[in-house]
């Protein structure tokens, strides 16, 4: 606790035991220094600093064995600086930063103390790159987000680090080609989007490159039937149509 000066008051608050759950410093009325929060058993949940009224430094919180569980900067009553989640083994679970009550600049999430996201923030918004990654510590998904959207092209790896799909965003939706592959790494199907719709052919190929499929989309729906490719990549003859029974008007003169 802050030394007390001959204008700083201590005041405690007590439960219906008598047991003291806060800790506080006041100036003229007003929260003004250090301030701590207790459990029933005495132990500290909570340490703070205030400045007129508001919070104005680093705010902890424990769990019960005195581990610290989340450290937070304050000024003037908002986050400002550096904000840590930490685990029950210690580690941080999650690293970001504020300013003015904003997350702003970098914020990763990390397991078992490996990073398993990463992104920016630019005036409270995402903006710039984004990561995850896989537990083992490869990349994931690479993406670009724009004034807190998902702006240009993301890419998603499986476990070994090849690329499983290739997508293009504007403005937070699916807009241009998105192209997935086969685990051998050929290309296992492109589609063009326009807004998140289906908008142009989609192709879809088998594991040796050949294309098997065809199918044209406008505004997110079909047109037409899919068009099927035979392994010289020639389209299918499509089968003939069934001829009419007729056998149901013999069926009704007879009636």
């Amino acid at each position: 606790m802050e030394p007390l000066s001959e204008e700083l008051e201590e005041r405690q608050v007590l439960d219906e035991a008598g047991r003291v759950r806060e800790r506080n410093q006041f100036l003229n009325g007003r929260l003004h220094g250090d301030s701590a929060t207790y459990d029933e058993a005495g132990r500290v949940v909570r340490t703070a600093q205030f400045r007129d009224g508001r919070l104005d430094g680093e705010v902890i919180a424990y769990d019960p064995e005195g581990r610290v569980l989340q450290r937070t900067q304050f000024r003037d009553g908002l986050p400002h600086g550096e904000l840590t989640i930490h685990d029950e083994k210690g580690w941080i679970r999650q690293r970001m930063a504020f300013a003015e009550g904003q997350p702003e600049g970098e914020c990763v999430i990390f397991g078992d103390g490996r990073p398993q996201a990463l992104m920016s923030y630019r005036q409270g918004q995402p903006a710039g790159d984004f990561r995850l990654y896989h537990p083992g510590g490869g990349e994931a998904v690479r993406s670009v987000y724009q004034e807190g959207q998902l702006s240009g092209e993301s890419v998603w790896y499986d476990a070994l680090g090849s690329v499983v799909r290739r997508s293009c965003y504007q403005a937070g939706k699916l807009h241009g080609e998105t192209i997935e592959y086969h685990l051998n790494g050929q290309v296992r199907e492109k589609a063009a989007y326009e807004a998140d719709r289906l908008h142009g052919p989609v192709l879809r190929y088998d594991e040796n490159g050949r294309l098997k499929e065809r199918q044209a989309y406008h505004e997110g729906r079909p047109v037409g039937p899919p068009v099927e490719y035979d392994k010289k990549g020639q389209p299918k003859k499509a089968p003939p149509a069934a001829k009419p029974k007729r056998g149901w008007l013999r069926k009704l003169l007879r009636m």
